[in-house]
C-alpha cells in the first residue's frame, strides 16, 4: 500500500491501483490525516480547515470519517485505521507506507550526515518520493492548502540544495547542470541555488555563462524589489571574477578527502613500503624543521627498486593531510636517458606550473631561478606552500636551482646516486621483504585477472619467483603480466623459466640490475617476433616519449597495426602511457635492455634504415604543420597532411619536445640537415607558442649544425632564428649581435629577402628597448627592400611594425597610415594573424584619439580574427580594449560583460600580468557604477598579482584606485594610506603620470576632509605634472578639482579661472561629464557673486552636455543641476 501526498492525494494498493475516494473533501481529510499520520488530530481542526469560512455540515467531519473508515476497511483491511478518540481522530498505519513521512526521513538523514556520497543518495530518495506539486487534486484557494503547499515546497527546496551541495562536493558538477534547471524553473529567486548553478557553471569552464547568471539574477532582483543580492550570492560572483582556486572542483578520492594536485601522476600501488612512507612523510610534514633551514629529501636505491613510486605515494599522503595547500609540482628530470633534463628546462616546466605567463619567462635559466624562488617565497607569504618533485635526478647539479628557498616549502628528489646535496635527508630504499615481494606478486595477478590467486596456492613457487627476481619491484611487475598474460601457465613454470634465462644473464648485470634483466629478457623471448622488433627500434626514439604515429614510421608498419601492438607491449609493462594519450615512454632500464637488444639483434643497416625513416617522418610532418603556420604559404601550396591550423598546431603543441630532442640529438652528427631544417619549420611554431628555454636550445643546436655545413644562406636564417629567440628572452644585445652576423651573410651573398627580415627584426629589438628612432631607421631600410622583392607578407609585417614605433611615440596619424597601408596586405596574402593584429592595433590608435566607435569597430572586427586562428593572448586582449572603451563612453554593463569574458582567456593562457590588469580595470567599471564592496574586491585580487609579476606602474595604479573607492566610502584615512603608498612607488618607476593621478587624487580626500590648503597644494603639484606627459583629460579633471578647492575658500576669481582653464582642455578632449561639471561650476561661482543670468546661462549649458548621457550618475548631476536652477525661479 502506498498513501500519497506528494503530488494527487491518492492511495494505492499492491499493484499500483488507485483506490477511488468520493470527492474533494474526502481527499482533503486524508491529506490532513496522513500529514499527521499516528498522530492524534481535533476533529474541530479538521472541520475549520475543510470547510474554512463555511459552516460545516449538521453532521460535521462525522461522515466523512465513517466514509473514509469504509473505503479503508475495504480496500486495505487492517493496514490502515482510522479511530477517534475524545473529540480527536487519526489515522494509524505503517509510516513507511506514506510518502510524506518517508521524504522527511530521507531528508533528515542528508541533514545529518558528513559523508557528501550519503547526502546525495539520501535526498535524491527523499526527491523521488515527488510526482509533482504536493496536494496537487486539493482545492487551491483554501488557505490551509497553500500553506501546506508552502511549507512542503520549503523542505523540498532544502532536498534539491543538500543534493547539488553533496555533488558539487564530489566533483559532479556536470550532473549538477543536467538538473539543476528544473527546481530553478519553480524557485527562479533562490538565492541558494542560483549560488549552486554558478558554481556548477564554473567548476565545468563555463565561467563567462556562470558571471551572466549573476548579472541576470541581480538585474531580475533589483527590478522587482529595489534590493541587491545576498552578500553569499556576491561573493561568489566576485570569486569567480578573480579565478579563486578554492572554487575549482576538488579530486575526492575513496574517502572523500581532498587532494592538492598539480601534474602529479595517479596514486600508485605499494606494497611492503610502510615504513618508508612514514619515515618520508615525516620529512615531508610541515613540522620537519628547524630554524629557518630548508628540508628537501632524497629517496636513493637500485634502478627498479620502486623510488618514483614511494615519492608519488608519499606525495598523494601529503597532499591529502593537507601539507601542501598550494599544490604539488611534478618534473621528470630524465637523469638516466640519453638528453637529461637541463635545470633550466625543469625550473622553466615548474614556473609555468605555479602559473606564471609566458611573458614573464622570458629571461635566462639564472633569471628564472630568481623568479622561482621569489614567486615560492611570495607563495609562502600567502599560505600556500608546495610540495616539488625531482624524479629520477642523476647529479646534484640538475636539482640544485630547484631548492625553494624559503622554508614553508619541500623539495622531493628520487635518484640512483646519494647526490650530496646540502640540507638534504637522505631516504635510501632496500629490496622488499620476501614476504611483501609474494605480496605483490599477488596484487597485481589480480588486479590483472581479477580473482586469479595462482600465487597464493603455490607459495612455494611464488616464493622461488619473488627470490628470483631479486625482491625488486619492477621485475616483479613484470613477471607477474608474464603470468597474466597466459592463464594456463603454473607459477613454478614461470619459475623455472627465470631460473633458466637467469643463468644466461648473470655475466650482463647492468647497473646491478641483473635480476630485473631476467624479467627482462624472459618477457622479450615472449614476444612475437614482430612484437620484439618494434621494442627494439624503440630504443632510437630521441625524445622521452614517442607517439604511435613516430612508432609506426620507424617500424614502416601500418598505423593501425602500430596501435595494438604498442598496446600489447603496455600489458606486458614493457612500455608505459604518457600524455597526451596516444604517446608512450619507457622506463630508463628497459630503454637501456632495448638499446643492448637492438645492437645485438638488429644489423646497423636496419638501426640505420628505421631512423632514417623516423626522421624523414619528424621533418616531413614538421613542414607539414608549418605550412598552417607560415603566412607566406598559400592554402594551394600546403601539404594535406592536416585539415586546418588548429590540426597542425595540435600535432606541434604535443610533438614539440619530441623534435626538439631530435635535433639535440643530430646536431653534432652526419644527420645535421635534419636537425637544421627541422629547426627552421619550428620557428613559426615558437614565435607563436613561445617556450623560451626550448626555443633558445632549438636554435642553438641548429648553429652547431650549421657549422657542419658550406651553406651560408642557411647560416644566416640559424643566426636570425637564433637572435628571435634571444630578442624573446629580452636578451637583446646577443639578439642584436646575432642578427648583425645574419644581416653581414646576407647582404656578401645578396639574399635581398633574408636582408629585409633581419633589419625588420633589428627594428623590433630596437623598439623593445625604447630605441624608437632607431627601430624607425631600421624599418625604413627594410620596407623598399621588401617591396622591391615582391615579399608582401613582410612589406605589411613592416608597416604594422612602424605603426606601433609612431604610436609609441604618440604620431597618432603617422600610426594611422602605415596601419591601413598594412592592413589590405594582410588580407591580400591571407595573412589573418597580422591582420587581426593591425586591426586591433589601429583601435588602440582610436581609443588613444577618443574615437570610440572607431575603435570599437576595429576591435570587433579583430576579435573573430584572433579567434579563428587560435590566438588566445589577442582574444583576450581585445575583449579588454572593448572593456576600456566602453568604460570610458559610461556603457559600463558592457565593459562588465567584456572583462569578464577576457579574464577566463588570461587565466586559461597563464597571463597573469594581463589578468591584473583587466581585474582591475573590473574594479575600475564597479567603482563607476558605486558597487564599492565588489570593486574593493577586484583591486585587492589585482594587487598581489601585479606585485608577484613585478609590475610597478600596475601597483601604482591599483593603489590609486582602491584609493579612490575609499574615498568614496568616506574611509579617508584608508585612502591617504594607498595614495602615500602610490606615490613613491610612481616615482621610483619614473611613471610620471600615474604621480600626477594619484597627487589628484590625494587632493579630492584632503578636500572632503576640508582641509583645502593640502588640497590645492596635490593640485596645484599634479598639473604641471599631468600637462608635461599630455594628460589632457587629467588636466582638465584637476583644473575642475582646483576650481572647487579654491571655491570652498571663496577665492572666486581663481575659481572663474580654473574652470575657464578646464572648459577648454576638456573640449578638446572630449570629455563631456566633466565638461558639464565645470558648467555646474562656473555658474555656481557666478552666483555666489551674485550674477544670477550669468549663473542660469551656464547651467543651460550644463544641462545640454549632460543630455548626451544616460546613466544614473550623470542623470543625478542633471536633476541637481535643475534643482539649482529652479532655487532661482523661487526667488
Amino acid at each position: 500500500m502506498d498513501f500519497r501526498v506528494l503530488g494527487p492525494v491518492e492511495i494505492r494498493d499492491d499493484q499500483d491501483r488507485v483506490i477511488g475516494l468520493r470527492g474533494q473533501l474526502d481527499r482533503a481529510l486524508l491529506a490532513l490525516l496522513l500529514l499527521n499520520a499516528n498522530t492524534p488530530v481535533s476533529v474541530g481542526s479538521l472541520a475549520s480547515r475543510m470547510w474554512e469560512d463555511r459552516d460545516p455540515p449538521k453532521d460535521g467531519v462525522t461522515g466523512y470519517l465513517q466514509d473514509l473508515r469504509k473505503a479503508l476497511r475495504d480496500s486495505v483491511g487492517e493496514a490502515a485505521r482510522v479511530a477517534p478518540a475524545r473529540g480527536t481522530t487519526m489515522i494509524t498505519l505503517d509510516a513507511g507506507c506514506v510518502d510524506v513521512v518517508r521524504f522527511r526521513e530521507y531528508l533528515a538523514a542528508a541533514r545529518h550526515t558528513a559523508d557528501p556520497e550519503q547526502v546525495a543518495v539520501a535526498a535524491r530518495a527523499a526527491l523521488a518520493e515527488w510526482r509533482g506539486t504536493a496536494l496537487q487534486n486539493l482545492d487551491d484557494a483554501k488557505r490551509w492548502v497553500a500553506a501546506q503547499r508552502h511549507n512542503l515546497d520549503e523542505l523540498r527546496g532544502e532536498a534539491w540544495r543538500l543534493l547539488f551541495e553533496a555533488e558539487l562536493a564530489l566533483g559532479r558538477h556536470v550532473r549538477v547542470l543536467g538538473e539543476i534547471g528544473e527546481p530553478l524553473a519553480v524557485w527562479p529567486q533562490d538565492e541558494a541555488l542560483v549560488r549552486l548553478q554558478m558554481l556548477a557553471l564554473y567548476r565545468a569552464g563555463r565561467g563567462p555563462r556562470a558571471l551572466a547568471v549573476y548579472r541576470e539574477f541581480r538585474a531580475r532582483v533589483v527590478q522587482e524589489h529595489g534590493i541587491e543580492p545576498g552578500t553569499e550570492l556576491g561573493d561568489l560572483h566576485i570569486r569567480i571574477l578573480n579565478g579563486d582556486p578554492a572554487l575549482d572542483a576538488p579530486a575526492v578520492d575513496s574517502s572523500g578527502r581532498v587532494e592538492a594536485v598539480v601534474g602529479l601522476p595517479a596514486r600508485p600501488m605499494l606494497v611492503g613500503r610502510t615504513t618508508e612512507v612514514e619515515q618520508l612523510c615525516g620529512l615531508l610534514a610541515p613540522t620537519a624543521r628547524l630554524g629557518t633551514v630548508v628540508i628537501s629529501a632524497a629517496v636513493g636505491g637500485l634502478p627498479g627498486v620502486g623510488k618514483t613510486t614511494l615519492a608519488v605515494y608519499a606525495a598523494h599522503e601529503a597532499a591529502e593531510a593537507g601539507w601542501f595547500p598550494g599544490g604539488v609540482l611534478f618534473v621528470d628530470m630524465h637523469g638516466y636517458s640519453p638528453i637529461p633534463l637541463l635545470p633550466e628546462q625543469a625550473l622553466f616546466s615548474l614556473l609555468i606550473q605555479l602559473g606564471l605567463p609566458l611573458e614573464r619567462l622570458r629571461g635566462t635559466g639564472q633569471d628564472h631561478e630568481v623568479l622561482y624562488r621569489s614567486t615560492l617565497a611570495a607563495r609562502a607569504r600567502a599560505g600556500q606552500r608546495f610540495l616539488i618533485i625531482a624524479d629520477n635526478a642523476s647529479m646534484a647539479e640538475q636539482v640544485r636551482p630547484l631548492l625553494p628557498g624559503t622554508p614553508e616549502h619541500r623539495l622531493l628528489i628520487t635518484s640512483r646516486h646519494q647526490l650530496g646535496l646540502e640540507g638534504t635527508r637522505q631516504l635510501d630504499m632496500d629490496v622488499l621483504t620476501p614476504e611483501a615481494a609474494v605480496a605483490m606478486l599477488d596484487r597485481h595477478l589480480r588486479g590483472a585477472r581479477s580473482g586469479d590467486g595462482r600465487f597464493t596456492t603455490s607459495p612455494d613457487a611464488a616464493a622461488k619467483v619473488a627470490q628470483l627476481c631479486g625482491y625488486l619491484p619492477l621485475a616483479l611487475r613484470i613477471s607477474a603480466a608474464l603470468l597474466a598474460a597466459d592463464p594456463g601457465q603454473p607459477v613454478a613454470e614461470l619459475a623455472d623459466d627465470l631460473a633458466d634465462v637467469g643463468r644466461r644473464l648473470r655475466v650482463l648485470d647492468y647497473d646491478g640490475s641483473y635480476a630485473v634483466h631476467v624479467a627482462f629478457d624472459l618477457s622479450y623471448q615472449k614476444l612475437r617476433p614482430e612484437l620484439a622488433r618494434l621494442f627494439r627500434l624503440l630504443a632510437h626514439a630521441p625524445g622521452p616519449q614517442i607517439s604511435t604515429e613516430a612508432a609506426a614510421a620507424l617500424t614502416g608498419q601500418p598505423l593501425d597495426t602500430t596501435r595494438r601492438q604498442m598496446q600489447e607491449l603496455h600489458r606486458a609493462h614493457l612500455v608505459d602511457t604518457g600524455a597526451p594519450r596516444g604517446w608512450w615512454h619507457f622506463h630508463d632500464l628497459i630503454a637501456l635492455y632495448a638499446r643492448d637488444r637492438t645492437d645485438r639483434d638488429d644489423t646497423a643497416a636496419e638501426r640505420e634504415h628505421a631512423l632514417t625513416r623516423l626522421l624523414d617522418h619528424y621533418l616531413a610532418t614538421t613542414r607539414a604543420a608549418n605550412d598552417h603556420l607560415d603566412p607566406c604559404i598559400t592554402p594551394t601550396e600546403r601539404a594535406a597532411r592536416f585539415a586546418d591550423r588548429a590540426q597542425a598546431l595540435a600535432w606541434l603543441d604535443a610533438e614539440h619536445p619530441a623534435l626538439a630532442a631530435t635535433i639535440a640529438h643530430t646536431a653534432g652528427t652526419d644527420r645535421s640537415r635534419y636537425a637544421i631544417d627541422i629547426a627552421r619549420h619550428l620557428c613559426d611554431f615558437y614565435k607563436l607558442r613561445k617556450h623560451p628555454v626550448e626555443w633558445h636550445s632549438v636554435t642553438r643546436h641548429a648553429l652547431d649544425a650549421v657549422r657542419h655545413t658550406t651553406d651560408r644562406h642557411t647560416h644566416a636564417t640559424a643566426l636570425n632564428h637564433h637572435g628571435q629567440a634571444l630578442a624573446y628572452a629580452r636578451r637583446f644585445d646577443e639578439a642584436i649581435a646575432y642578427y648583425d652576423q645574419a644581416l653581414q651573410i646576407r647582404r656578401e651573398v645578396g639574399d635581398r629577402q633574408g636582408e629585409g627580415s633581419t633589419l625588420n627584426n633589428l627594428g623590433n629589438v630596437y623598439r623593445d628597448l625604447r630605441r624608437f628612432e632607431d627601430a624607425i631607421a631600421h624599418y625604413e631600410q627594410a620596407l623598399p627592400i621588401r617591396r622591391e622583392v615582391g615579399d608582401r607578407y613582410g612589406e605589411g609585417s613592416t608597416l604594422n611594425n612602424l605603426g606601433n614605433v609612431y604610436r609609441d611615440l604618440r604620431r597618432f596619424e603617422d600610426a594611422i597610415a602605415h596601419y591601413e597601408q598594412a592592413q589590405p596586405i594582410h588580407r591580400e596574402v591571407g595573412d589573418r594573424h597580422g591582420e587581426g593584429m593591425t586591426v586591433n592595433n589601429l583601435g588602440l590608435v582610436y581609443r588613444d584619439l577618443r574615437r570610440f566607435e572607431d575603435a570599437i569597430a576595429c576591435f570587433e572586427q579583430a576579435q573573430p580574427i584572433h579567434r579563428e586562428v587560435g590566438y588566445r593572448q589577442g582574444e583576450g586582449d581585445t575583449l579588454n580594449d572593448l572593456g576600456l572603451v566602453c568604460w570610458q563612453l559610461r556603457r559600463f554593463e558592457d565593459a562588465i560583460a567584456y572583462y569578464e569574458q577576457a579574464l577566463p582567456i588570461r587565466r586559461e593562457v597563464g597571463d597573469r600580468y594581463r589578468e591584473g590588469m583587466t581585474v582591475n580595470n573590473l574594479g575600475l567599471v564597479y567603482a563607476q557604477l558605486e558597487r564599492f564592496e565588489e570593486a574593493i574586491a577586484c583591486f585587492k585580487q589585482a594587487l598581489p598579482i601585479r606585485r608577484e609579476v613585478g609590475d610597478q606602474y600596475g601597483e601604482g595604479s591599483t593603489l590609486n584606485n582602491l584609493g579612490a573607492v575609499y574615498a568614496a566610502l568616506g574611509r579617508f584615512e584608508e585612502a591617504i594610506a594607498c595614495y602615500d603608498q602610490a606615490i613613491p612607488i610612481w616615482r621610483e618607476a619614473g611613471d610620471r603620470y600615474g604621480e600626477g593621478s594619484t597627487l589628484n587624487n590625494l587632493g579630492l580626500v584632503y578636500k572632503e576632509l576640508q582641509r583645502y590648503d593640502e588640497a590645492i597644494a596635490c593640485y596645484e603639484h599634479a598639473l604641471p605634472i599631468r600637462r608635461e606627459v599630455g594628460d589632457h583629460q587629467g588636466e582638465g579633471h584637476t583644473l575642475n578639482n582646483l576650481g572647487a578647492a579654491y571655491q570652498q575658500m571663496q577665492r572666486f576669481d581663481e575659481v572663474v579661472d580654473a574652470y575657464q582653464l578646464a572648459l577648454d582642455v576638456l573640449h578638446e578632449v572630449n570629455d563631456g561629464y566633466e565638461e558639464a561639471m565645470a558648467l555646474r561650476g562656473l555658474g555656481e561661482a557666478r552666483l555666489a557673486q551674485g550674477e544670477q543670468a550669468e549663473a542660469r546661462r551656464w547651467w543651460a549649458e550644463a544641462l545640454a552636455v549632460l543630455a548626451q548621457f544616460s546613466d544614473a550618475t550623470a542623470q543625478q548631476q542633471t536633476e541637481e543641476i535643475r534643482a539649482l536652477v529652479a532655487s532661482l525661479d523661487d526667488t
